[in-house]
């Protein structure tokens, strides 16, 4: 007897118009990092958050961090994703985008897995703004499929490739420590993954 699993949607059902839903998520880069003022020193892996308008799947916000998941670093993640960005990218030399990275309107709902939303200081950031929930079930990855596309685009096009990847792998007893390799502070790992 095979299993089956019955689809029950997806990310882009019942939208109404672009910024009705806004899909966060973050994960762990495949990539060590070192200290931007002594690059001999490896500071550890950085969290990326991704947050894309479900409807365009346009990527409206992006925080990098060196803090564990939790809803304070979600909170970053979506003030960057409904403020202008001008003064960021202006940090980064990165001005002439500003058109490629909108600003949000302010959701309808918001979708995001049983993480670091899934709390009492996430409901408490919800409420503030005005903001629905939407909890997809587990191991339903259809509703967040966009985020973690581009999850995997940014690991395969870009991260991976880069001095000190881990190539999304665990290391072998007696292969080459990747960490060595590691040249990026993260001023410079977000500029790249801004580009």
């Amino acid at each position: 007897i095979r299993e089956v699993r019955l689809a029950l949607g997806n990310a882009r059902e019942r939208i109404v118009a672009p910024g009705y839903r806004l899909i966060i998520d973050s994960t762990l880069a495949d990539v060590y990092l070192v200290c931007s003022w002594n690059r001999s020193r490896i500071i550890g892996r950085p969290v990326v958050y991704v947050v894309i308008d479900a409807s365009t799947s346009t990527i409206v916000g992006l925080h990098v961090t060196l803090h564990s998941p939790s809803a304070t670093q979600a909170k970053h993640a979506l003030y960057r994703a409904l403020t202008n960005k001008s003064a960021w990218l202006s940090r980064f030399g990165l001005h002439k985008y500003l058109h490629l990275l909108p600003a949000a309107p302010l959701p309808y709902e918001l979708v995001y897995d049983r993480g670091e939303l899934h709390s009492l200081e996430g409901e408490e950031i919800r409420a503030a703004l005005g903001i629905g929930a939407g909890v997809p079930a587990p191991f339903f990855a259809e509703w967040k499929a966009i985020v973690e596309r581009t999850f995997k685009t940014s690991n395969d096009y870009l991260i991976h490739w880069l001095p000190g990847s881990t190539h999304g792998r665990q290391r072998v007893r007696g292969e080459h420590d990747v960490r060595l390799d590691a040249v990026l502070t993260l001023h410079e790992f977000t500029q790249l993954m801004l580009h």
